[in-house]
């Protein structure tokens, strides 16, 4: 059964209730997730995932995951630094076709993750619920 459904750029997905994610469109940039470097897919394919998925945000060419145990997952492109990463080998364009975890902020709890055009942010589950916004800024400023 279909819980939720989800659309980036070029590319969307669907969340089933036993927790998997499953998408289709562009993956030039592995933004599927699915672990395959093959641009276009038309059938949605699993994402490569070995922890129940409770929330996704699709982006232009990136995508956020939330699993049960609180991780946070990327996948796709990185020239923005929308993954959070620095520079890899002077490439910042360096990403992956499968979700990695995002190791900096594993001992935050998050409660919800949002990626943007070449931005990302999630909300951590605090008394504050503090907002971390990390990528390209171009259209307001990260402080």
């Amino acid at each position: 059964m279909v819980t939720a459904i989800y659309s980036g750029e070029n590319f969307s997905g669907f969340l089933t209730a036993s927790g998997e994610l499953f998408t289709f469109g562009d993956n030039s940039d592995g933004q599927l997730g699915i672990g395959i470097n093959q641009s276009n897919l038309f059938e949605p394919r699993r994402v490569v995932c070995d922890e129940k998925i409770v929330q996704a945000s699709l982006g232009n060419q990136h995508m956020l995951l939330l699993t049960q145990l609180g991780r946070v997952l990327r996948a796709g492109r990185n020239r923005e630094y929308q993954l959070g990463l620095k520079a890899y080998d002077g490439q910042p364009e360096h990403g992956s076709w499968v979700p990695v975890r995002i190791d900096s902020i594993r001992d935050v709890d998050v409660i919800k993750v949002v990626a943007g055009g070449f931005s990302a942010a999630l909300i951590q589950n605090s008394y504050e619920r503090q907002l971390l916004v990390w990528g390209q800024g171009d259209f307001g400023t990260f402080e």
